[in-house]
């Protein structure tokens, strides 16, 4: 059994989310056995008889805006955090980050990045890494404002 990193896939997707990460045999295992609840190994799952489970299709930070229906800067600011962490697998994202992805969204960037920035993290969408005080990451206050779709 070749048990390179790629060999597997690793995907989830629900309202607001999508993550899908190519990953070895051992990771593969170590996130069943932590999504079912810490078991040392998912021996009933047989990954060889398994098909590969359908690739989730890249999407764009666009139609994500669309989707989501993100129409003020702060709910962009928030949308985009959540796309570059879902697509990218990235685990935080900086400020930088997010305003260079706002030309690949096709959206002018915030005329007062700063103000609205700060409005994200106010409203509890974004809150700071520990330990890093540059780098953030989407809440479950924020997680739950993507799923209602900001209503």
């Amino acid at each position: 059994m070749n048990d390179s990193t790629g060999d597997y896939s690793i995907s989830i997707k629900g309202p607001g989310l999508s993550f899908q990460r190519e990953c070895s045999f051992e990771e593969a295992s170590r996130a069943i056995a932590a999504l079912a609840g810490g078991a040392a190994k998912p021996a009933a799952v047989d990954v060889q008889k398994e098909s590969r489970a359908a690739s989730v299709e890249p999407v764009s930070i666009r139609e994500r805006l669309d989707e989501l229906g993100g129409k003020t800067k702060v709910e962009q600011i928030l949308v985009i955090s959540e796309w570059l962490i879902s697509q990218n697998g990235m685990k935080s994202v900086t400020k930088d980050d997010i305003k260079s992805s706002f030309v690949d969204a096709a959206e002018p960037l915030p005329s007062n990045f700063p103000r609205d920035f700060a409005n994200v993290l106010k409203r509890g969408w974004l809150a700071t890494v520990h330990g890093d005080r540059n780098s953030f990451y989407v809440t479950q206050t924020g997680r739950k404002a993507l799923t209602t779709k900001f209503e």
